[in-house]
């Protein structure tokens, strides 16, 4: 990641650590509730109701897909 040119004085920089650091926040985000949910799910709080899982593997998909846009945006189109 250290060759890749952004002009930190124009603006750029802060743009993109802000999207590189807001991506990482919710990825951060999905591994808690993530393990959360398996934890409960383990200890079968979840049995009968996998509303819980549905909706983890939801908030994980969402990042994956978000991951997929910032990669096409910065590395892509530059």
């Amino acid at each position: 990641m250290s060759n890749i040119p952004v002009a930190a004085a124009e603006g750029q920089g802060v743009l993109f650590w802000s999207v590189v650091g807001a991506h990482f926040v919710m990825v951060l985000v999905g591994l808690i509730f993530l393990g959360l949910t398996t934890l409960r799910t383990l200890g079968g709080e979840n049995r009968g109701n996998p509303e819980g899982v549905a909706t983890a593997a939801v908030v994980w998909y969402t990042a994956i897909g978000v991951y997929a846009a910032i990669w096409f945006a910065i590395y892509i189109t530059k």
